[in-house]
């Protein structure tokens, strides 16, 4: 099993400056950890050179192959929806940077709460440019910081959205395509989440995978492209049965999102069905990493350290793994 720290865990002293992002490879160590998963609006900048000394870092800690999470909220308007294109594909090129080996990237079009549409607002104001250089402005890590930094956990209370409907997830494939050959070309692992939106049901983020393989079968070049399942097993709503949502889906799942919101090392304290949705990853032969992200209350460290506990718990020492050894 490979446990990695998710940065957004420790949002709160990364946007408040007591962490850099350069203490995360060491911090991970401490934990734990067998890597890092970044997050790009928490990285310090887009440079490439500040990427490469990153990866410097995490491999002179011992840390092996770690992830990145990008962002590609659809709810933006046509102008941005391309400018946010063009950065992942830049972002995505300078991935290896990093020694990552897996992608994430979230579709959004979330629950509309105002928090996340003054912050889109604000990055709004600032220039292209400036939006290139780095992810966050001024203005924006204020906000972030005085509404608490984005609150945390699942919005698991805002109604279910609707079935996708067909040309959604078509034009959603269209778009996911140049991304996921790119990935492949880098031998880096593309994968989307199951993150509200177009994903909120499972068997639409099934079609969606699906439709990137047809669609880059359908294309000049006539090769299909790979895009896998990022299972976050605390970010279903209500009305998803965790436990069927992870059966369906466990076959195309190369990446795993442990949301934890209880420092408790108890899977009852935690969002939903972890113990279920994990059997299901296990019967499907699972080999990926889990990226642990805390977003309870308390020190991160404290709710990090339960999660490595709690996955030795449903992961190394259960039952089922114990029958088969």
């Amino acid at each position: 099993m490979r446990l990695l720290l998710h940065a957004w865990s420790l949002r709160r002293p990364l946007l408040g400056g007591k962490l850099k992002a350069s203490d995360l490879p060491g911090l991970a160590v401490e934990l734990g950890l067998q890597g890092v998963e970044w997050l790009d609006r928490l990285l310090p900048s887009y440079d490439p050179q500040e990427w490469s000394e990153l990866g410097r870092l995490s491999r002179e800690a011992g840390l092996g192959p770690g992830g990145l999470s990008l962002p590609l909220p659809l709810e933006v308007g046509p102008v941005r929806l391309a400018e946010q294109v063009d950065r992942a594909k830049r972002l995505l090129g300078q991935a290896p940077r990093l020694g990552v080996r897996t992608v994430r990237v979230g579709l959004g079009g979330g629950p509309r709460r105002w928090p996340g549409q003054v912050m889109r607002g604000l990055e709004g104001l600032r220039s292209r440019s400036a939006r290139e250089a780095r992810p966050l402005g001024g203005l924006t890590r204020l906000a972030w910081r005085v509404h608490g930094l984005a609150g945390g956990g699942v919005p698991s209370v805002a109604k279910l959205p609707p079935r996708a409907s067909e040309l959604d997830l078509q034009s959603a494939a269209w778009l996911l395509l140049p991304l996921a050959r790119q990935a492949q070309a880098l031998d880096l692992d593309l994968c989307l989440e199951n993150h509200w939106g177009l994903t909120s049901h499972p068997e639409d983020l099934s079609t969606l995978v699906d439709l990137v393989w047809r669609a880059g079968l359908e294309s000049r070049e006539g090769q299909g492209a790979t895009l896998g399942v990022c299972l976050d097993l605390g970010n279903w709503p209500v009305q998803v049965d965790p436990a069927t949502a992870a059966q369906l889906l466990a076959s195309k799942v190369t990446h795993v999102h442990v949301k934890l919101l209880s420092p408790q090392a108890r899977a009852e304290a935690q969002p939903r069905a972890f113990a279920a949705q994990l059997e299901a990853l296990r019967q499907a032969g699972y080999q990926g990493a889990f990226s642990l992200e805390y977003e309870g209350p308390g020190p991160a460290e404290s709710g990090l350290s339960a999660g490595v506990e709690l996955m030795r718990q449903l992961w190394d020492e259960s039952p089922s793994r114990a029958e088969v050894g």
